[in-house]
């Protein structure tokens, strides 16, 4: 009986220096969309990673979040032409969800994080918005 005692006293001194008191902290996404400062975003490419997409060329659709809140839509060509369509983001970390509100219409996603450093939006709420949309941080454009 005294065996068993000793036995279990040690076991919790060896159980309890395990326990360093370091704590898990959740994960913040504040900045994910938009760097701390601004942050431009394009729609993948078919042959990348989403066929159902389409092909399409370097920056055809991309996404520029500010820290602000406001987002810009469009091409590289429209954004120096000032053509693009813009409005307001938000992002709600909790839900896991994405709201824009572009061109008096609002969409909203739900939004995941690839293993590629890039964003899948998964089309909750909009008109004519395919029902996946894959974001990835602007890439370097190919030459010819």
């Amino acid at each position: 009986m005294k065996n068993s005692w000793h036995f279990k006293l040690l076991f919790f001194l060896v159980l309890g220096s395990c326990i360093n008191g370091e704590q898990t902290y959740k994960v913040d996404y504040t900045d994910l969309l938009n760097g701390g400062n601004s942050k431009v975003w394009e729609l993948a490419q078919e042959d990348t990673v989403n066929p159902s997409v389409g092909k399409q060329s370097w920056a055809e659709v991309v996404f520029v979040f500010y820290e602000s809140g406001k987002v810009l839509v469009g091409s590289m060509e429209d954004l120096a032409n000032h053509n693009f369509d813009a409005g307001a983001y938000q992002y709600r970390a909790q839900q896991q969800e994405l709201q824009m509100q572009i061109n008096s219409e609002t969409l909203l996603f739900g939004l995941s994080i690839d293993n590629h450093e890039g964003l899948w939006l998964k089309t909750k709420k909009g008109k004519n918005i395919n029902k996946f949309l894959h974001l990835v941080p602007l890439t370097e454009p190919q030459t010819p």
